[in-house]
């Protein structure tokens, strides 16, 4: 009888134990929102000239998130340019002036962006 009951009690508190670590959640903990899409802008005060150089700080991509939200990507090393349409030497310096289409990617999304260059 005793072992019936010492068995009874086992399964008992093990059954508790199991509903403890699986009925716990952190109520505070919030879903990071997904990315549903993006966006790329070059400044304003962005100044391509031929014989400059492409720089990257002059665009500001945006990502649009499922929470209806946005955010400014900060991580710029993962931002990557498609720059095989601009007119560039080996240097990385435009060699031609004109406007520009060029692909910007971040994480699964990629959009377009214009790119102005003016004569030297």
């Amino acid at each position: 009888m005793k072992k019936i009951i010492a068995c009874v009690l086992m399964v008992v508190i093990a059954v508790a134990t199991l509903c403890v670590f699986v009925g716990c959640t952190n109520k505070d903990e919030e879903a990071v929102p997904a990315i549903t899409g993006i966006t790329a802008k070059v400044a304003s005060d962005a100044n391509y000239k031929v014989g400059s150089a492409f720089d990257s700080k002059y665009i500001t991509v945006t990502a649009s998130l499922d929470n209806k939200t946005t955010k400014v990507v900060s991580t710029t090393a993962a931002i990557s340019y498609d720059l095989s349409d601009i007119k560039l030497d080996a240097d990385g310096n435009f060699t031609e002036e004109g406007e520009f289409t060029m692909d910007v990617t971040y994480s699964d999304w990629t959009t377009q962006v214009k790119v102005k260059v003016k004569a030297a």
